[in-house]
Order: C-alpha cells, then sequence, then structure tokens
C-alpha cells in the first residue's frame, strides 16, 4: 500500500522515513529503494523540491547527502532548476551534482535505487533498474557524517497541496564487520 507524503503550506514540509542519524556510511554495503509517483509536478506557482535517499536535514541544502533530488526551480544549493532527476553527493556542505537524462513524470511510478559501496568510495544511482550515474567524491562517511533516510518534499512557493506517492522503501547496510 501507498503512502503519501503532502504539504500545502508555502514553507510546509513532509517526509516519509528513519530520523536524520540513523546510519553512518563507509562501514559496509549499503542500499536504498523506493518507488515514488510524483502526482503533481512543481511549476512556478507552486514550487517545491523533493529530496529521495540518504540526508541529514528536513531543509532542501542537506550538509550530508546520497540522493535523488527532484528541483525543477533550482532551489536547492548547486541544483540546476530542471524537470530532470539529479542525484547529489554531499559532505559537511561540499557537493557533487549530475542532472541525469531523466525527466520526472507527473503520475508515473518510478523506482530510485542507491548502492553504496563497502568503503563508502563509491556511489551507483539507478532509476528504474539501469545506472544514471555514479559519484566517486564527497561522500559522507563515518559517524560524524551519519545520516538518515526516506523522501521528503519541501514547498516554498504557493499553498495548493502537492502530494508524492511511495509505495515502499528499502534500506538496508551490510556491515563490514558484524556485530
Amino acid at each position: 500500500a501507498a503512502t503519501e507524503v503532502c504539504t500545502r503550506t508555502t514553507t510546509g514540509r513532509a517526509a516519509f522515513g528513519s530520523t536524520t542519524n540513523a546510519l553512518a556510511l563507509g562501514g559496509g554495503l549499503t542500499l536504498y529503494e523506493t518507488a515514488v509517483n510524483v502526482t503533481t509536478l512543481s511549476d512556478a506557482t507552486n514550487r517545491y523540491s523533493m529530496v529521495v535517499g540518504f540526508y541529514d536535514s528536513t531543509t532542501a541544502n542537506q550538509v550530508d547527502a546520497v540522493s535523488f533530488v527532484y528541483d525543477e526551480g533550482g532551489v536547492s544549493t548547486g541544483s540546476t532548476a530542471s524537470a530532470n532527476w539529479q542525484v547529489v553527493t554531499s559532505s559537511n556542505s561540499t557537493r557533487t551534482w549530475t542532472t541525469t537524462t531523466t525527466a520526472v513524470g507527473a503520475g508515473t511510478w518510478v523506482k530510485l535505487g542507491i548502492i553504496v559501496n563497502a568503503a563508502g568510495t563509491s556511489v551507483g544511482f539507478y532509476i528504474n533498474g539501469t545506472l544514471v550515474a555514479t559519484h566517486t567524491a564527497n561522500i559522507p562517511t563515518g559517524t560524524a557524517r551519519a545520516l538518515g533516510f526516506g523522501s521528503q518534499i519541501l514547498k516554498s512557493v504557493g499553498t495548493t497541496a502537492r502530494t508524492v506517492d511511495i509505495d515502499y522503501l528499502q534500506a538496508e547496510m551490510e556491515f563490514t564487520t558484524p556485530r
């Protein structure tokens, strides 16, 4: 069953996921996967950004993150105003961005996946099972850069409700050294 994340106010925020300090990358192979449906696209009248994956804040500008971003208005620091999915790795606010060739579609389910290698030195970003970007820089690792995981929508303009449906969320870490 799908969960709906919805925000109605101009600066409203809504999220589905863990606390913002649930895990530390670099201690084992780490996976994240979800299926999302952006029901209505962001526009100049009702603008929002969306962060999906690993992150440490409930704001558009993540200090530490390994995530997909939908940011049609270019609200997040370093992102591009784009109708396409973007990916970001950010460690202590130093960011690496890639804009994919995959457009965010209204009313279309999409599977987003992230695979972080065991050492936390490489990240693969997948859309519907296809690798769309690999990052090897600015990957937050260790407990000082702890992250949460999930999906969040962050409204910045307008008061009309905007929603994102989430079918499932899976986050998993296979520890290099078992506990």
